[in-house]
């Protein structure tokens, strides 16, 4: 016996996290997020005529990485810096070698967390998602941008709409 299949559109909304990736998929009546660890799958499935409210929070998570990552990149050219000035003082060439490989090193990791600063600014500011349900509360592992979650809603709220619209009453007919 062969079951039926459910039509599923892959969104183009994803998300790696704390806990592995996940990934959101639409059904013909609900929204599907899979969320993957390297040995299991979690499914959370939310129909459209259930969903009350998406709602999107802003987070400070990209300034914590900017921070971090700006860090990173001043320690690594302090270092790389400091690397370079011991291999001027150094009095025989082979050990000035050393020192400017490692100061080569520090360069490039600092020139590494330079770009993954400007590519996490590039992105946007980063949000928390939510859907509010009769159940609940559920917070969405995806999106993780403030633009990705305005695609999603873009997309979610004629859908939402369509889902929870009063059926339309049928009157039986009347004959004379």
């Amino acid at each position: 016996m062969t079951e039926a299949r459910i039509p599923y559109q892959k969104l183009p909304i994803r998300s790696f996290g704390w806990a592995g990736p996940a990934r959101l998929w639409l059904g013909p009546d609900h929204l599907l997020q899979v969320s993957t660890t390297s040995v299991s799958e979690r499914y959370r499935r939310f129909y459209l005529r259930d969903i009350e409210a998406v709602l999107v929070r802003r987070t400070n998570l990209r300034l914590v990485l900017n921070l971090i990552s700006g860090g990173l990149a001043g320690l690594g050219v302090a270092t790389g810096g400091a690397f370079w000035w011991m291999a001027s003082l150094a009095p025989d060439e082979s050990g000035a070698i050393a020192l400017r490989v490692f100061a080569a090193i520090f360069g490039l990791f600092a020139v590494a967390c330079l770009l993954f600063l400007l590519i996490n600014s590039l992105l946007g500011a980063t949000c928390a998602c939510f859907v509010q349900t009769p159940a609940g509360l559920d917070r969405l592992a995806t999106p993780g941008r403030s633009r990705q979650a305005r695609k999603l809603i873009q997309r979610l709220a004629p859908l939402i709409a369509a889902a929870q619209a009063p059926a339309p009453e049928t009157t039986p007919a009347v004959t004379p």
